[in-house]
Formats: structure tokens, C-alpha cells, sequence
């Protein structure tokens, strides 16, 4: 479980196949550990540390490369990086389970000098659980949904997130992992068999 608060920014230093690695500044990281990059869960299965940085490298499943952006990273690609939460950990996003729901679009970025406000297309079936000034992760980074519509949404994303965050890289046409409020999917899933 992750909270959405991105810690560190990774460099992805190799990816292919079913592997992927990346750099980050991480003072601990263990064989094993849950470790979301770009709002993925992956677990640690090699772990080097070098130069007051981790090389972290995961195994990643068909599955994951077929319904997650990690597919189209390239070594020298900037990413999120938040290592699971711990039960002394503030959680000041939302829950996150890094299970991507989907991939989204970026389809404009309109910047004022409060916000940089984010459109993004995405499937229906996404859009389903999706409700304004609710939650969603994009990237792993939790925000709040501004308007939603029938194929959908836009965020308000402050300086802060963007200049600590991998969106400062972002541009217009850029595919994203996206996770749903995991609460709204559960009552969902309810509603439906009532």
C-alpha cells in the first residue's frame, strides 16, 4: 500500500524484457520490498548500492507490461519513486495500491501562476470510477479529480507536485498509469451485485 506522496525521483538506468532498473537515492531498500515506480507495484529482486544511490531491479510480469506505461520506458527516463507505507508513516495522500487500473493520455497542460490544470483522456470503464473532487493517482502521484467527463478528467496540479514529481518532464500526448480510489471501486463492485 502506498500513500501517493512521491519521495524520490528514480532514473530508469536499464529497461527490456522483463526487467527494469532504476537509480534512486533510497537510504534502505531490501530484497523484497514493495516499491512503486510510476505508481506500479514491483517487488526488489536485486538491489546494488553505489554512489549514495540505490540500483534497484525488478522483475516485471507480462501482465504489468501489458497494462501499464512500463513498456515504453528507455534508460535516462526520469520516474516516481514511493517505497510502501509503514504504520508510522503519515498517510497524506490517499490509499494507493500501485494496481494500475488503466493508461491515460495527457491531452493539454494549461498554466496559470496558481496551477498547471491537466486534461486526460481515458477509457470509460476507468471514467465509471471516477467522481469530481474525488481521488485518483496518476504516475503514482495522488490528486484530486477538478471535472470529470464521459471520456475524461481534469486535475489541478499545484507548483509544489509539479516541481517534485516526474510531470515536470511531462508533455501533451504522454501515456500514464492511472489507479482509481480503491474505496469507490469496492463500492462500486457492492452496488453491482446488490
Amino acid at each position: 500500500m502506498f500513500s501517493g506522496l512521491i519521495e524520490h525521483l528514480g532514473r530508469v538506468e536499464a529497461a527490456g524484457g522483463n526487467r527494469l532498473t532504476v537509480s534512486v537515492a533510497l537510504k534502505k531498500a531490501a530484497l523484497g520490498d514493495s516499491i512503486a515506480i510510476n505508481g506500479v507495484c514491483l517487488t526488489v529482486m536485486k538491489r546494488v548500492s553505489k554512489s549514495k544511490k540505490m540500483f534497484l531491479t525488478f522483475d516485471v510480469s507480462s501482465e504489468t507490461l501489458d497494462n501499464t506505461t512500463l513498456s515504453l520506458f528507455k534508460a535516462g527516463d526520469v520516474v516516481n519513486v514511493e517505497s510502501a507505507v509503514t504504520l508510522d508513516k503519515a498517510l497524506g495522500g490517499h490509499l494507493v495500491q500501485g494496481h494500475v487500473d488503466g493508461v491515460g493520455r495527457l491531452e493539454q497542460i494549461e498554466q496559470n501562476k496558481v496551477q498547471r490544470l491537466m486534461v486526460f483522456s481515458a477509457q470509460r470503464s476507468f471514467i465509471a470510477f471516477c467522481v469530481s473532487k474525488g481521488s485518483v493517482a496518476i504516475d503514482g502521484v495522488s490528486l484530486t479529480l477538478v471535472n470529470v467527463g464521459e471520456d475524461g478528467f481534469s486535475i489541478a496540479m499545484i507548483p509544489y507536485t509539479w516541481e517534485h514529481t516526474a510531470f515536470k518532464n511531462i508533455k501533451a500526448g504522454q501515456f500514464v498509469n492511472l489507479e482509481a480510489d480503491v474505496i469507490g471501486k469496492y463500492v462500486a463492485r457492492f452496488l453491482k451485485k446488490t
